[in-house]
């Protein structure tokens, strides 16, 4: 964890694929009285060689990119990821630009989930 800006990074090596990972964070402060607080959470690995999604931020808004020799991969949506969440085909087509397929996203106050699935 980044002491500066509170950001976690961790990156899965392929020994760890197909693993379940609770991982807690605990943060405190110097304070005059000390607090502290912590939060766990669980991340999947999915197998190696998933291609990545990855985010620009555009003039337009957003886009949702990913490598073009992801094929047979599909992007798929959620609002929720409370179990069993409801993953949705995205109905646009992405475009390809160099080797990125590159999906516009339209801003909104939702909150909303993607993954690239097989």
């Amino acid at each position: 964890m980044n002491p500066t800006n509170g950001v976690f990074h961790w990156t899965p090596t392929c020994d760890q694929a197909t693993t379940i990972n609770t991982i807690t964070v605990w943060v405190t402060d110097s304070g005059q009285t000390s607090l502290m607080d912590a939060v766990s959470f669980t991340v999947v690995v999915r197998e190696c060689g998933q291609p990545t999604l990855g985010l620009e931020v555009t003039e337009a808004g957003l886009a949702l990119t990913w490598p073009v020799t992801a094929s047979g991969f599909a992007l798929e949506q959620t609002e929720d990821l409370t179990p069993p969440a409801q993953w949705m085909r995205v109905p646009e087509t992405p475009n390809v630009v160099g080797n990125q397929f590159r999906l516009p996203i339209a801003p909104t106050n939702a909150t909303v989930f993607y993954r690239l699935v097989r």
